[in-house]
């Protein structure tokens, strides 16, 4: 009951984070799972369905849930985690624009960092690009 009441609280938190203010109707991506509604100036979030065996991302050509392998990178992209130690990892092929999760095993998902931010793998966060290091940032090592 507990869970139910925290899911039913954090929902239109969420909603909140996201606003249609200056935004034309239509969709707009969060993620790869998910997108924001505009219309007339109300915000809805849609989550793409999936289950056990599939997943339907984001197809921000079409504007609608769609399969994988129908989908540009990163959001079609479907990483192989097998032997992978959990955690996140950058999407170089993105300039680590965006990152993907691996737990027991199984691929997650992709996420993406806040505009001008990168993936920084030593903190599991998106960082300035100034304060990441190589490959995804500019940071230079420190010399001893």
């Amino acid at each position: 009951m507990t869970s139910v009441l925290l899911i039913l609280l954090l929902v239109p938190a969420a909603v909140l984070c996201y606003n249609c203010n200056g935004r034309t109707d239509g969709n707009y991506e969060i993620g790869c799972r998910s997108y924001l509604i505009c219309n007339g100036g109300t915000p809805a979030i849609h989550d793409c369905p999936r289950n056990d065996t599939y997943t339907m991302v984001y197809n921000n050509q079409t504007g609608q849930c769609d399969d994988p392998s129908n989908v540009m990178h990163p959001c079609g992209v479907v990483r192989d985690c097998l032997g992978v130690k959990d955690g996140r990892y950058p999407d170089e092929e993105e300039h680590c624009r965006s990152f993907y999760t691996c737990y027991a095993g199984k691929f997650l998902g992709h996420n993406f960092c806040p505009s001008h931010l990168v993936f920084d793998s030593a903190e599991g966060t998106c960082n300035w690009e100034n304060a990441v290091a190589k490959p995804c940032g500019s940071k230079v090592a420190a010399t001893p």
